[in-house]
C-alpha cells in the first residue's frame, strides 16, 4: 500500500513539472509571421558640406517621425506595407530636404537625406 501511495505522489509531482502548453500567439506574433515590416533607416547630411546633421527631425508616411543621432543616423519604424509619400527632414538650423519614397516593401530600406 505504501508503494502505491509513493507512486501516486511521484506521478502527481511529475504531472506538476510538465511543460505548460504554448500560449496563444499574440497579434504582433501573427503579424511577424506574415513577413517583415518596412523599416526606413538612413543618414541626414548637410548637402553643402556632406557632414552628418545630429538632431534633425525626419518624418515619413503616416506621420511616423524619428530624430537623427549624433552621427546623423535615424530609424523610422511603424510604417505600413505599401505606404508611399515623402520622407521629409528638417534641422534646428532651418535646413530642409525631402526624398520621394516608392511603395514600401517589408524589410529595411536605406536612404540618405540631404538638407539644404
Amino acid at each position: 500500500m505504501k508503494t502505491l501511495a509513493r507512486l501516486a505522489v511521484v506521478l502527481t509531482l511529475l504531472a506538476a513539472c510538465r511543460n505548460p502548453s504554448p500560449p496563444e500567439p499574440a497579434h504582433d506574433a501573427v503579424a511577424a509571421q506574415a513577413g517583415p515590416v518596412p523599416i526606413v533607416t538612413g543618414t541626414v547630411l548637410d548637402a553643402r558640406t556632406g557632414k552628418p546633421i545630429p538632431g534633425a527631425r525626419v518624418r515619413g508616411p503616416g506621420g511616423v517621425e524619428a530624430k537623427s543621432d549624433a552621427r546623423g543616423r535615424f530609424v523610422l519604424r511603424g510604417l505600413a506595407l505599401g505606404a508611399t509619400g515623402e520622407l521629409v527632414g528638417t534641422s534646428e538650423a532651418g535646413l530642409s530636404g525631402k526624398n520621394l519614397l516608392r511603395a514600401l516593401e517589408g524589410g529595411p530600406l536605406e536612404v540618405v537625406l540631404h538638407l539644404r
